[in-house]
């Protein structure tokens, strides 16, 4: 999962970061082949960590999020 979001990070040529709160919010493209719908990620980053990803259909409607407080 983590190394999806980088490359999805890598491959998004107009991607936009913006700060809110203690986060860091890179918004990008989403590259979900079993699900069209999804269009848009939203990952939060703290301290260079992910912290949440958001992801979006194209009128910019949370459809999946997901909270990571460990990761191994």
């Amino acid at each position: 999962l983590l190394q999806s979001l980088v490359t999805d990070i890598k491959n998004t040529k107009n991607k936009k970061t913006s700060k809110r709160k203690n986060y860091t919010v890179v918004t990008v493209n989403a590259n979900y082949n079993n699900n069209k719908n999804f269009k848009t990620e939203k990952i939060y980053l703290k301290n260079n960590m992910v912290k949440k990803v958001e992801v979006l259909d194209k009128d910019g409607n949370g459809k999946l999020k997901m909270i990571f407080k460990d990761i191994d």
